[in-house]
């Protein structure tokens, strides 16, 4: 665990060593782990994320898991794990799979800003799971997840995510999209642009 770092460092610690990620394929291996990177705004009303029929075991399995350390945590006083949110996993097992950038989008109803903006996050775990996994099939699903999603618009849109609170001057866009954080200003506009740059002809990524 101490190799991992991000909130959910303790569930991916535990769903690594009880081998929940092993087998799976590089595009389940990211719909799966999205599980633990995602979050869906607050207070938003939202119908109940599809997700592929490859990984209903799967976010069973990871479901219960995130609901023991949960029960675990309350029971002596520490900071709960958040559940399981599913809401990207679709998104990321489709891009990680090669699908066009207009079909994801549409399925997940998802602003293009907000979808970069999760997919690098989800890539960045990857990384780190691909460091630390025990068994090197695994190690080898989360380098080719991570390579599959970074492509198209999200390779185009480089630079490192900033975690940290905005610097003191600095407005927050106003009407902030779906996911962990608010994309910077002007996202959805230079992703289009980008997109436009990064696909060949017939818009293929």
């Amino acid at each position: 665990m101490a190799r991992i770092y991000h909130e959910s460092d303790l569930l991916v610690a535990e769903a690594l060593c009880e081998g929940m990620f092993d087998g799976l394929a590089p595009p389940a291996l990211a719909g799966l782990l999205s599980g633990c990177t995602f979050e869906a705004r607050a207070g938003r009303w939202r119908e109940a994320p599809r997700v592929p029929k490859a990984l209903l075991v799967p976010f069973g399995a990871l479901d219960a898991l995130a609901e023991r350390l949960r029960h675990d945590e309350g029971a002596h006083h520490l900071p709960r794990t958040r559940p399981v949110d599913r809401g990207l996993a679709l998104a990321a097992f489709q891009w990680a799979g090669g699908d066009r950038l207009e079909r994801v989008l549409e399925r997940a109803e998802m602003a293009p800003g907000d979808f970069v903006r999760n997919v690098k996050q989800l890539v960045d775990l990857l990384r780190q799971l691909a460091m630390v996994a025990p068994v090197p099939a695994t190690a080898d699903a989360a380098r080719s997840a991570a390579l599959g999603l970074e492509r198209g618009v999200v390779a185009a849109m480089a630079g490192p995510l900033s975690a940290g609170p905005p610097s003191a001057g600095a407005e927050e866009e106003p009407g902030a999209g779906e996911g962990t954080g608010s994309p910077a200003k002007g996202a959805s506009a230079q992703v289009s642009r980008a997109d436009q740059s990064a696909t060949g002809p017939g818009g293929q990524s």
